[in-house]
């Protein structure tokens, strides 16, 4: 990290500090930059370059924090709020639900892609889709070992089925621009396996705002020494929100800009 982005960090911690001891800024408010940083935090892992072994790679990053799942009671929660404020919530069968559904989602999206690609014709938008905030009645049912490892299972089957569905893609396929979008499928594979579903009920901020912001900041700093290890690396990028490539600068340089401006907003 350069000199300056260590001393506009420790500018903003040592303000931000200052405000809260004073009770300027108020819990919530306290709150929202925790999780700010520490969702920079997670934006801050250097990911492979190539979009399919980032399918394999994300996988390998997802599946451990699956396999502990049944070591917490089914109504166990956290709420994480990204970038622009949207929160989410995640539980235990929330999360089996969502990495499974992002893997089905987005295989059938390869399949109907490449179909737009060869013959011009559309996608059709497709039912059952479930986001992270829709609450079904199965979310808090007890989760035993027989049940996680069923859902295991599933979801094995869903990934590898992804994994090879990537590899079978071609240059050209990943590269291409649909009419009117800004995605393809290099980047739409890359957002399915940065594993931001898992990355939080496993190893869960402070509920105190005070512990929440010191813990967001201790991530943060280890965060930025990893990827300053990794700068020069050719095989990596970072991935910003919405599986935008951004380098570590523009990453810390948005983390700045948001936070100022809550700052100033108390």
């Amino acid at each position: 990290m350069t000199q300056e982005w260590d001393f506009r960090l420790k500018q903003l911690e040592a303000h931000t500090s200052e405000l809260s001891e004073q009770g300027k800024l108020d819990g919530n408010q306290l709150k929202r930059i925790a999780d700010l940083r520490a969702v920079t935090a997670f934006r801050l892992r250097p990911v492979p370059n190539d979009p399919v072994a980032q399918v394999r790679n994300g996988y390998a990053y997802i599946r451990p924090r699956l396999e502990r799942l049944d070591e917490h009671a089914s109504t166990d929660s956290v709420s994480i709020s990204d970038e622009v404020d949207y929160v989410y919530t995640f539980r235990p069968r929330t999360m089996l639900r969502r990495v499974l559904d992002h893997a089905l989602d987005h295989l059938n999206q390869i399949d109907q892609w490449v179909d737009w690609q060869a013959t011009g014709q559309a996608p059709k938008p497709t039912d059952g889709w479930a986001s992270s905030e829709d609450y079904l009645d199965e979310d808090i049912l007890p989760l035993t070992r027989r049940d996680l490892e069923a859902w295991l299972w599933r979801i094995d089957i869903a990934w590898r089925m992804l994994a090879d569905r990537a590899e079978r893609l071609s240059s050209a396929q990943l590269v291409w621009m649909p009419p009117d979008d800004d995605w393809n499928l290099a980047r739409v594979l890359h957002h399915v396996s940065q594993g931001f579903y898992v990355a939080w009920l496993d190893d869960p901020l402070p509920k105190d705002p005070t512990a929440r912001y010191a813990e967001a900041t201790r991530r943060l700093h280890d965060a930025i020494a990893v990827a300053d290890r990794h700068r020069s690396d050719p095989e990596v990028i970072w991935l910003a929100a919405d599986a935008v490539y951004a380098t570590p600068d523009d990453i810390l340089a948005q983390l700045i800009e948001t936070e100022a401006q809550l700052i100033r907003s108390a």
